[in-house]
């Protein structure tokens, strides 16, 4: 699945896979080198799908929780917070694709979405504390 693009069906709350290469818009630290065919172009480094250490999702999955991620670079530490379903459709709303195209703007989608899973803000900081910070949150779920 994306980190930036998810086809979901709001009725079923389920995300369809959509293989898409990672971009990173700066290189990573020297300790997460990236695979030797990744592509980097002079805005960002893109990591093909086939490349990747698992195997990409072929069937729609349910979902779990909402997590947006800032990095907050005045954060010695990552930060979460549980969001309430308001600010979390606050978030989300602005990400919809093609809002014109579906009923009420894609608001009561969001609405509904919202309510229906939990969600969480992340202030990320150091990359290795913040990916135990994302792990220990969903292996809690």
């Amino acid at each position: 699945m994306s980190d930036e693009l998810a086809p979901l069906d709001p009725k079923t709350l389920r995300i369809s896979p959509f293989l898409l290469a990672v971009t990173l818009k700066a290189p990573p630290p020297d300790c997460y080198p990236l695979p030797g065919s990744s592509i980097k172009t002079h805005r960002s480094h893109y990591i093909p799908v086939d490349v990747l250490p698992t195997v990409p999702a072929n069937e729609s999955a349910p979902i779990g929780a909402i997590l947006f991620v800032d990095y907050a670079s005045s954060h010695t530490a990552p930060a979460l917070r549980k969001l309430a379903a308001a600010e979390c459709a606050f978030r989300l709303y602005p990400n919809v694709l093609n809002a014109l195209a579906h009923q009420s703007m894609g608001l009561d989608d969001v609405i509904q979405i919202t309510n229906s899973v939990p969600c969480w803000y992340l202030a990320s900081a150091a990359l290795e504390a913040t990916a135990k910070e994302v792990a220990g949150l969903f292996s809690a779920l």
